[in-house]
This record gives C-alpha cells, sequence and structure tokens, in this order.
C-alpha cells in the first residue's frame, strides 16, 4: 500500500478519535461550567475536585490540536510531527490556567453566596471526589434521608 494511503488512514483515525474525545472533554466542561452558573439558584451544589474540574479543560486542550493536525495530513498527505507535541502542551496549559480560575471562582462563588459545606453527602474517593454544599442548613437533613 502507498505510504501516502497508509498516512491518510493513520489522519483518519487520529481525526475519529480526536473528534470523540474532544466531544467528551467538551461535555465534560459545559457540564462543569453549567454548575458554575446554577450557584445561587440552586440550593444544592456539587463542586468536584480541583484536579477532576481542571484536567476537562486540559483533556480539550489536548485532543483538539490532535484533531486539527489529522485534518491536515489528510488534506495535504504531509505530516507536522514537529508541531503537534508543542501545540499539544501550549494549549494544554492554556486549558490548566482557565480550569484552575474557574475552579478558585466557583469556590469563591459558593462562599460569596454563603452556602454550608453538607458533609453527609460527600463523597471522598481516589478517582472522583466531590463536596456538596446547601443554601438553607435544613436542605442537608432532607437531602441526607434520600
Amino acid at each position: 500500500m502507498n505510504t501516502r494511503i497508509k498516512l491518510r488512514l493513520k489522519a483518519l483515525g487520529a481525526i475519529i478519535i480526536s473528534v470523540a474525545l474532544t466531544g467528551f472533554g467538551i461535555y465534560r466542561v459545559h457540564d462543569f461550567m453549567d454548575g458554575y452558573h446554577a450557584v445561587g439558584g440552586n440550593p444544592i451544589i456539587t463542586v468536584y475536585g480541583m484536579l477532576n474540574n481542571v484536567s476537562n479543560f486540559v483533556w480539550v486542550g489536548i485532543c483538539f490540536p490532535l484533531g486539527l493536525f489529522g485534518l491536515f495530513t489528510l488534506i495535504t498527505a504531509c505530516q507536522l510531527s514537529r508541531l503537534i507535541l508543542p501545540s499539544m502542551g501550549v494549549l494544554a496549559a492554556i486549558g490548566f490556567v482557565i480550569g484552575f480560575v474557574y475552579h478558585t471562582k466557583l469556590t469563591h462563588k459558593v462562599e460569596e453566596y454563603g452556602y454550608i459545606e453538607c458533609t453527609r453527602l460527600h463523597h471522598i474517593a481516589l478517582r472522583e471526589s466531590h463536596r456538596v454544599y446547601v443554601l438553607p442548613p435544613t436542605t442537608c437533613k432532607e437531602a441526607a434521608k434520600h
């Protein structure tokens, strides 16, 4: 098989994988942003750990350039291998900063609105941890019963 065809098939596989992974990352970022905007309006707020929140933004920063370079390789049959890792690193770093800033803003926003931490509903595990904050203290007792 021709090397250009092999290269294009690999690029097509990279595009399919990166689109799926980027879509998953965007879904998780959207879920985080929904929680961010719900502060003040919802009586119960779930705040995941900083690494869980930041990793969603980093994930998009890593997978998005993979798809772009795959598309470039598919169209031109020319590989820009020297640019892939630096661009992924830069976008991952930008995603880390954005995620860190939004997570910090979320925790300050929760404190600003006067939410109270409900320790009965916490989930602390190795892979995924979250804290639950409630607006009236009686909400914690009601939510723990369900």
